[in-house]
């Protein structure tokens, strides 16, 4: 056991000795971890407020609950009206969403249908617009408003 402990005593003394040992184990793992602290240091802040164009055609209670949970949501504004050439503000339809999206002032647009939701129904009918161009932050959308929608729909 006396041998093991000398031996112990003996590396740990030469390590210390050695300064490339000592920077190669200690001041290059920080120096890594704090490099890669700065690139990926925003990753897990959420997402921040998306601007989605809305309309709700719809008259039915689930529909409600949906655009007031997406109206409280930290993630989205929501864009119910447009401004014309004479700087009118002008709610939107299902063309003139559409068309906004197209000219890229939006990321996305959701359309709520005026049948969206009967009693008879077992599903949800929406209408999900979104530009191309914007892959990653429609992917983004998508997924808030899954889950959203899920926790709203009875």
């Amino acid at each position: 056991m006396k041998t093991i402990i000398r031996l112990i005593r003996k590396e740990y003394r030469l390590f210390w000795s050695d300064r490339v040992a000592v920077t190669m184990t200690f001041i290059i793992p920080i120096l890594l971890i704090f490099i890669w602290g700065l690139v990926f240091g925003n990753m897990g802040s959420g997402t921040e407020r998306l601007h989605l164009a809305f309309l709700n055609c719809s008259d039915a209670p689930v529909t409600k609950k949906i655009e007031r949970a997406l109206d409280s949501s930290k993630t989205f504004i929501l864009i119910r009206s447009y401004k014309d050439e004479e700087d009118r503000s002008i709610k939107f339809d299902t063309s003139s969403i559409q068309d906004y999206v197209r000219k890229g002032r939006v990321s996305a647009a959701l359309v709520i249908p005026a049948d969206a939701y009967t009693d008879t129904t077992v599903g949800l009918k929406l209408k999900f617009y979104y530009d191309p161009k914007n892959d990653m932050e429609m992917q983004i959308i998508q997924g808030v408003l899954q889950q959203t929608i899920m926790s709203e729909v009875p």
